[in-house]
């Protein structure tokens, strides 16, 4: 069982910010505060988020290179989805089904997980479905609301 403490406070908590967080966090939308206060303690990014913040960008219209300088003031660990990570993503669609969490938030909830093992964790999103969603050693963070 993870040894995560659910209330454990900001600079203590490793946040896994998911696409919703950062693309508020670059528009400034509400709730991008906490997004911040997470981003000067202790945070990840799932390579799977980072593709769809780039994806919804190019949807936008951003031009390549405003993207490009856009998330190099980003400053993230991006964790890769590797063989584990993605196991548990697939493994997470039964339970998370009828609560919509699409495979980009299972990628982002199976990274949450993986590193709830050694340290209290936090998934910080914009994304009321999380919301619904309890874990042992996982804490939703719902950014706004």
């Amino acid at each position: 069982m993870p040894n995560a403490r659910p209330n454990a406070d900001v600079a203590e908590t490793l946040h896994v910010l998911d696409a919703s967080a950062i693309l508020a966090w670059l528009k400034q939308e509400p709730g991008w505060e906490k997004v911040s206060a997470a981003m000067d303690a202790r945070f990840v990014v799932s390579a799977a988020n980072h593709a769809e913040v780039v994806g919804k960008l190019i949807d936008e219209k951003v031009p390549r290179a405003d993207i490009a300088l856009m998330l190099e003031e980003f400053v993230a660990e991006l964790v890769p989805v590797d063989h584990a990570i993605a196991d548990s993503a697939g493994h997470l669609r039964g339970p998370t089904r009828e609560r919509g969490l699409s495979l980009g938030d299972r990628l982002c909830f199976a990274t949450a997980l993986a590193f709830a093992r050694d340290h209290p964790t936090a998934v910080m999103t914009a994304d009321r479905g999380w919301s619904r969603v309890r874990w042992p050693g996982v804490q939703g963070v719902l950014m706004r609301g």
